[in-house]
């Protein structure tokens, strides 16, 4: 679509942000029929250690495929406080404080798994991209864990439990352990953490993986806030109930795991590390925080649009995100907030897209719904700098990857579903107001 506003005349300052403008008369004008080519990035990895939440359950998605979480963490055993040789073990139990996040149906029950990992939960560290001492992605870090990590846990559950999900109404899940445990970590309490160099010790090192079974909801907690809770009794006087709080080590080994199954779906061709045109996924791409999945974006004929237009100087360029209709709905709501990252020639983010003219803020766009017909819901940037300098020739055409905000990235599961240049009615449009001399 073309749209041509009133003539102006031009002035003789052609210092103004854009392409040359030339003598002679200009209008200013307006096009949305640049293309923009919409495909889904799965990326290798992204870091997920060190958020601070934990993340545990799954979501079968009928669009995108089945989202699962794992969250791993140490429990800190070495913090006995003051030994006590008169306390007898009366129960134990797992509290996990709720974040206040869920992403799902929070209706039906919902069972965790509680188990010992055979191996010691540490972090990695990533090699760093060939012919550089930096890693090759924005989500990658010198020493981490990352939604794809896992390690080997015993076969049998330390704990089940379930439960009604009450993200917003209760303030923490308790999850009961069994007796065998209370009862080391009541010796633990009365002979101090030298037991722990025991064999029969030894497995509480490694650390815990807490996962879901057929569920329809992933949770979030606060993983400041979890603890092994061991209520005992002393009788070294008169006897009374005491408890003593084992904490979650904060930090690089607490992380969570995060995998997206789509062999139901038409992204069943997608793999890590790859990309997948919408044009072979039905005309949409998706992005999904946690799994590390972006929607990339594509600018091909901008070349021969400027020949085509004769453009002079572009005035704004407004990049339109529009949701496919009916995928951005409790209980798949889309993020909050999108963002622009720069990418490399093989679909990496490298970092995030600056705002137009800014030489510290970054782009971002905040979800703006319509809440009664869902036909206009939307986010909007302005990328008239980004657009002009890739007219200029002064960077590279590597196009956008666009997903949440980095620190949701990394801490949630939120999709949001798009439409590719042939999609019926919510493709991505780029409108660019620009002027042309005649």
């Amino acid at each position: 679509m073309f749209l041509a506003l009133p003539f102006f005349s031009s002035c003789d300052d052609n210092t103004s942000i854009g392409l040359a403008l030339e003598d002679g008369s200009v209008k200013v004008l307006y096009t949305d029929t640049a293309t923009v080519g919409v495909s889904t990035v799965y990326l290798d990895s992204v870091m997920t250690s060190g958020t601070g939440t934990m993340l545990f359950g799954s979501y079968p998605d009928a669009m995108t495929g089945e989202v699962t979480a794992n969250s791993y963490f140490y429990i800190d055993f070495s913090a006995i406080g003051f030994t006590d040789a008169s306390a007898t073990y009366d129960s134990a139990e797992l509290i996990l404080p709720y974040s206040g996040y869920s992403y799902g149906d929070t209706t039906a029950s919902m069972t965790l798994q509680l188990q010992l990992l055979e191996e010691i939960l540490e972090a990695k560290a990533l090699p760093p991209y060939i012919g550089t001492e930096a890693p090759n992605s924005y989500f990658y870090a010198s020493s981490g864990l990352y939604n794809a990590s896992s390690f080997k846990t015993e076969s049998q559950p330390l704990a089940t439990y379930t439960f009604s999900p009450r993200p917003v109404g209760r303030d923490s899940i308790a999850i009961p352990l069994p007796a065998a445990l209370g009862q080391q970590l009541t010796e633990l309490k009365k002979n101090g953490s030298s037991l722990l160099n025991t064999p029969n010790y030894a497995p509480l090192l490694n650390g815990f993986r807490i996962s879901g079974m057929g569920q329809k909801v992933i949770l979030g907690g606060t993983a400041s806030g979890v603890k092994i809770r061991l209520y005992y009794s002393s009788t070294s006087a008169t006897t009374t109930a005491a408890i003593h709080d084992f904490p979650l080590i904060t930090g690089s080994t607490q992380f969570n795991e995060i995998k997206g199954n789509f062999s139901q779906t038409a992204f069943q061709e997608l793999k890590r590390g790859k990309s997948i045109s919408s044009s072979l996924t039905n005309d949409i791409s998706f992005t999904q925080s946690g799994t590390g999945i972006m929607v990339k974006l594509d600018f091909p004929n901008l070349a021969s649009l400027k020949d085509e237009m004769k453009l002079n100087l572009i005035n704004k360029a407004v990049l339109e995100i529009v949701p496919v209709t009916n995928t951005n709905r409790y209980p798949t709501l889309p993020p909050e907030t999108i963002v622009l990252y720069q990418s490399s020639k093989t679909n990496v983010p490298a970092g995030q897209l600056l705002k137009d003219f800014s030489g510290s803020e970054y782009q971002s766009a905040i979800y703006a719904p319509d809440m009664e017909y869902d036909m206009m819901s939307k986010y909007q940037f302005q990328i008239t700098d980004y657009l002009t300098q890739l007219l200029s020739g002064n960077i590279e055409n590597n196009g956008l990857l666009l997903a949440a905000a980095p620190e949701s990235f990394i801490s949630t599961v939120n999709r949001l579903c798009v439409g590719g240049p042939a999609h019926a009615s919510n493709k991505v449009r780029l409108r660019i107001f620009y002027t042309k001399s005649f």
